[in-house]
Parts: structure tokens; sequence; C-alpha cells
């Protein structure tokens, strides 16, 4: 089975930082603005980012995330260029920036954009977590799992923060300590199917049968690919077989 694999998109918050015109009202390292893609055709599609020279960061910053949704990685990566000429102290800008050299597996200077925008807002958990992310991609997992450390210190129950730490954990073969972090995903949001897909996993690991066969099962019923959920039927069989009824099965 195939779950999201965090830490690649960029954080659709905007903070308001010193010098720039983001809208009144929001302080730095504020997580309260999502930006969605414009409705309709607003903005020009163009190759040419220059149109937009006199746009506010916020009104570019948009742009560029439309850009980056439809997957143009060249226009939203001139975009967000031109933020980061324009407005060089705002951190979405270099974050954004890193997620579309993720996507051309330019690693190295995606991880230098992540840690710009960790140093720029260093109390951002969108922003750790994503750095926590391509920390993971060098080896450098202890550098990683302190910036995990960090968001959940931030926000507690921050999703992105426990499901990249509990793939990282069950990829280490600490399930144990995985299937808490999945425990926290569940309590931050019952609705996201990866969480009950991939603790299946976990519960499998540690023996549990019977709470693997169910987690698949709650996958199998809220996973919406038709794909995932032919896979996650077949894993459920195999596991019923396998396990439960059978010695050493719980």
């Amino acid at each position: 089975l195939v779950f999201w694999s965090c830490g690649q998109s960029p954080e659709k918050t905007f903070a308001k930082t010193k010098g720039t015109d983001s809208p009144a009202g929001e302080q730095a390292g504020s997580r309260s603005s999502t930006l969605d893609a414009p409705k309709g055709d607003k903005h020009p599609k163009v190759g040419d980012p220059s149109v937009h020279e006199a746009l506010s960061a916020e009104t570019l910053f948009e742009i560029g995330i439309r850009h980056f949704n439809a997957k143009k990685w060249g226009d939203a990566l001139a975009h967000f260029d031109l933020g980061i000429k324009k407005y060089p102290q705002q951190p979405e800008f270099y974050d954004a920036r890193a997620s579309v050299l993720v996507e051309q597996k330019k690693f190295t200077e995606a991880l230098a954009d992540r840690e710009k925008a960790v140093s720029l807002d260093p109390e951002n958990p969108g922003f750790l977590v994503n750095r926590a992310f391509l920390y993971f991609k060098f080896g450098r997992y202890d550098s990683g799992m302190k910036d995990l450390e960090k968001a959940i210190s931030l926000e507690p129950l921050y999703y992105p923060a426990h499901f990249l730490k509990g793939r990282m954990l069950a990829g280490k073969k600490v399930f144990g300590e995985a299937l808490k972090e999945y425990n926290d995903c569940e309590k931050s949001d019952p609705k996201i199917a990866k969480t009950f897909g991939t603790r299946a996993f976990v519960h499998w690991a540690l023996g549990h049968s019977k709470e693997a066969v169910a987690d698949m099962e709650k996958y199998a019923k809220m996973v919406r690919d038709p794909g995932q959920k032919a896979r996650a039927k077949k894993a459920i069989a195999a596991w019923k077989s396998a396990g439960i009824g059978k010695k050493g099965g719980k």
C-alpha cells in the first residue's frame, strides 16, 4: 500500500512579516490564514511572473501555489523566486520553493530553502516538519526527530509531525513507539484514512492481528482510490487467513 508522504507540500499559511504588505492583524508565526487556489481565472496564466511585479506577497504566493497544485513546476518556481526577491523576509516563499525543488529531485537546494524558512520562523510547526522530511532524506535521523519533537511541543496534536514521526519509527522497527504516534494521529483527525492503513501494518508487526484487520477494514471503507481499496482488501484477506483464529494470532 502506498500512503501519503508528508513533508513535501508547501505550508499553505501566510504570516505577516515586518516590511511586507500581507493582511493587517496577522502576527508573525500565525497559521490562521489558509490559502486555497483562487477561483476561476482571476489571474493570468503566464510563464513570465514579471507581470505580477506589483502584487502583494500574499497574492503572489497564491498564484505560485495554484501553479504548484497544477504541477506546473516551472511557473511555480518562477513565482516563488520573484516572491523571495521582493519579500526576502517572508518564510513561506522559501518553504514553497523547496517543495518545487523536491519535486525536481534537487534535495540539497531544497534543504537550504527549508533551513532558511525555519530560521525566519523557528516556531512554525509546518516548516519544522518539512525540514525534518529532508533531514531524513539525507540520513540525518537525529536532526529530523529533533524538528518533529519541537513541532509537537509547539502544537501537541499536529498531525503531520505525528505521522512522519510514526513513519520513521516504524522504518526503524520501533513499532511500540510508532503505534503511539499513529494513535495521536487519530486523536488529531479521525477522518484521515491513511492513519488507519498505516497503523494497521504496525499492529500486524506487533502481533495484534485483530487490531490490524480492524484498522485495514476501516481504511478500506474510507479510502477513495479504487486501487488502494483493492490492495487493502487483499491485505485483509491475507491477514485473516494467516493470523486470526490460528495459534499465535490475537
